[in-house]
Order: C-alpha cells, then sequence, then structure tokens
C-alpha cells in the first residue's frame, strides 16, 4: 500500500481548508465470514480482509480515496471515480491485518476528513471456548442425552449450555447451531448471546420447524467477529406422536393426622400434601411413559419417572384447603403428552374443623344371664 507521514501539521491543514465539496455518506460491508453480507458500523468487529466500501452523495467523476490510519502512518487501502448518480464501491485488495483495531478515514478530491474515521476491530482467531455442560428441555421437562442422542418433541424444545474460557467480544460471545434437516439442508440457528458472567446460554428450537425426522446438530462459540469453534454435534430425532394408546390410573393418600388411607373421589381429607401412586397401562415400550406430570386444575404440580413396570409415585406439594382436581398425564421420552389421563376430585379441609374421630367409652355385656360390664 501506498504511505504517507501525516505528521506535518501543515499538511493537515492545507487538507482541511480545501473542504470537501459535500458531506458524504460512507458504510462498509463485509461479505465473509459466517454472518454473510452485513454492513458493518463503527467500533464493530469483523474477519473479512477484503471488505466493500461504498457511499454517495457525491458528483461524479470526483476521485474517492479510502485511507487506513495506524498511529502515525497513513496507507493507501485504494481509490475509485464517483459514478454517475453520486455513488461508489471499492472492494480493495486482501487486507494484511489479522487481528487488531483500525480506523478508515475518506479522502474526497485530495481532501481527508480526520474528523469522521470509521474504526474496526479484525480478528480473524478462533474464540477460546470449551463446552462445559449440555442439556435438552421440553418446556420444564429435561430430556436425556444418551451418547450425542436426543429424542424430542419439538414443542417448547431448547437447547442449554454452560462455557468455560474466555468471554466477551474477542472470545466466546454467542452460540449458534448449524442444523442439517433430513432434507440434508442446512440451515442456521442463532446467534444467541453468551452471558459475560458465567458462560451460560440458551437456544430454542424454531417452532416451525416440526417435521418428525433426524437432525445433525453441530453447536459452535462465536466471537463478535463470526470466527467459530465447534464446542458440541448431537443427533437430534424430533417426534411429534402422543402415546395416546397408553392410559394412566392412581390412587391418593391421606398420611396425615387420626384417620389415613385412601381418598375416595368426590372425600375429604385433612392431609394438605396427600401422596399419589399410580401405574401406567398399554406400555409397548418404556418410551412410551418417561414420566407422568400432575396438575391441579391447570397448574402443573411437577412429574414423576415412571418404572420400567410402569410403576410411579408422587408427594403433592402443599394445596390449600378447598376443593381440587388432581389430574395425571403420561408423557413419553420425546416429551409428548397423552390423552387418556386420569382425575380424582376431592377437597382439603383445616383440620380444625374435622369432626373427633370416634372414641369407645366402655362396652356393655347385654347377653346372657349375667349382663352388665
Amino acid at each position: 500500500m501506498t504511505e504517507k507521514n501525516w505528521n506535518d501539521d501543515q499538511d493537515k491543514l492545507q487538507a482541511a481548508e480545501r473542504g470537501l465539496r459535500s458531506q458524504p455518506n460512507f458504510i462498509i460491508e463485509a461479505d465473509s465470514g459466517n454472518m454473510g453480507n452485513i454492513n458493518l458500523k463503527p467500533g464493530d468487529y469483523t474477519n473479512d480482509q477484503s471488505p466493500t466500501f461504498r457511499g454517495s452523495n457525491l458528483t461524479a467523476g470526483q476521485v474517492i480515496e479510502i485511507w487506513a490510519l495506524e498511529g502515525e502512518v497513513t496507507k493507501l487501502v485504494g481509490k475509485v471515480k464517483v459514478k454517475p448518480g453520486g455513488v461508489w464501491s471499492l472492494t480493495p485488495p486482501l487486507w494484511e491485518m489479522t487481528y487488531g483495531t483500525i480506523d478508515f478515514v475518506l479522502s474526497v478530491d485530495g481532501n481527508i476528513d480526520y474528523d469522521n474515521p470509521f474504526r474496526l476491530h479484525y480478528d480473524n482467531r478462533s474464540p477460546d471456548a470449551q463446552l462445559d455442560s449440555l442439556a435438552a428441555h421440553a418446556g420444564d421437562r429435561a430430556l436425556a442425552i444418551e451418547a450425542g442422542k436426543v429424542l424430542a418433541s419439538p414443542e417448547d424444545l431448547r437447547f442449554e449450555g454452560q462455557l468455560t474460557g474466555k468471554f466477551g467480544p474477542e472470545d466466546a460471545h454467542s452460540v449458534v447451531a448449524k442444523v442439517t434437516l433430513p432434507d440434508q439442508t442446512v440451515i442456521r440457528l442463532g446467534p444467541v448471546a453468551v452471558n459475560p458472567e458465567d458462560g451460560s446460554w440458551s437456544l430454542p428450537w424454531p417452532q416451525d420447524l416440526v417435521a418428525e425426522g433426524d437432525y445433525s446438530v453441530d453447536f459452535y462459540a462465536w466471537d463478535a467477529a463470526s470466527n467459530d469453534v465447534l464446542i458440541e454435534h448431537i443427533e437430534l430425532t424430533l417426534d411429534t406422536t402422543a402415546p395416546d394408546a397408553v392410559e394412566v390410573s392412581f390412587t391418593l393418600h391421606d398420611d396425615f393426622g387420626p384417620v389415613t388411607g385412601a381418598i375416595a373421589a368426590g372425600g375429604k381429607t385433612d392431609d394438605a400434601t396427600p401422596s399419589l401412586e399410580g401405574r401406567v397401562e398399554n406400555l409397548a415400550t418404556p418410551a412410551d411413559a418417561k414420566w407422568v406430570e400432575i396438575y391441579d386444575g391447570e397448574t402443573l404440580l411437577g412429574s414423576a419417572l415412571v418404572d420400567s413396570q410402569g410403576n410411579w409415585s408422587f408427594q403433592s406439594p402443599e394445596l390449600a384447603v378447598g376443593e381440587h382436581v388432581l389430574t395425571v398425564v403420561p408423557v413419553d421420552a420425546a416429551g409428548n403428552q397423552g390423552a387418556n389421563g386420569a382425575s380424582i376430585a376431592f377437597e382439603v379441609v383445616d383440620p380444625a374443623v374435622l369432626p373427633d374421630a370416634p372414641v369407645i367409652s366402655a362396652i356393655a355385656d347385654d347377653h346372657g344371664p349375667v349382663p352388665g360390664c
């Protein structure tokens, strides 16, 4: 590149006195790397070593020069003439810098505008980041990741992770996922921001991407310049088929106070934390009912794992005094809910208003030749 030393204040003064004929509009477009074609903003990071400079609001035939300021030395990046309509475009040869900060200034017919530098941060280095943990969730359900494979319903699906390493614009700044669809089309999800305090991040699955099938998902950590490093690969199977053949039954137990035992449908209890025990029937495979979910009306109280025999149990959190309807719904390993749930309606009452338990005060003998106590 051509170099010019601008230490001479007289040079700068003469350039300023000539003045620009009109105020130019000046943008830099990056067209390489993971982000594709984007208009950069002053202060941005980029790894495009040959960006395109574009401008307007000038006069056809004027000569545009782009200069790069590095300390006291100004390097000529390139020059071009303004086209009819006052627009111009310049894509210089490959830029030499791989890391660092640089200011670009515009010269119009030899007049350099020092007052409006366009500062960019160049960074071609991969971020320093590693994956510490990865979890998959369907709503509030934690899905199993076994040997790099995940079975999931797409509804409310999200991936959450924790990175170790360095966090910030020059290091792990965000996370993206490159997803290979069943038809081998590749799409990108994200980027989503990495929490600079602890390296945590959360990436939601798009709710319009619901076709059943096998997906390949590669997770990358990005820096602000979109340099990346692969942090994890998983195979994802989307399953939207509900386990409607599965049926649930359960009993509700009172474990508190002087009277304990099963709580009948429509009955009353002074136990505000009743226990539930139940079974899941018609299991073709254990994955048909991985959990059951327990609801009080529309409120989810929690979930319980179903064992290989179809048994499960659950301790209710404290329920308010009043009427309740507990409903148990089967959920398969992908997080799909079955249609054949079971419900019990009952009432929780204040122990203070329950009638006293019956007491035997005496036993009388009223049979035979000697009656009496």
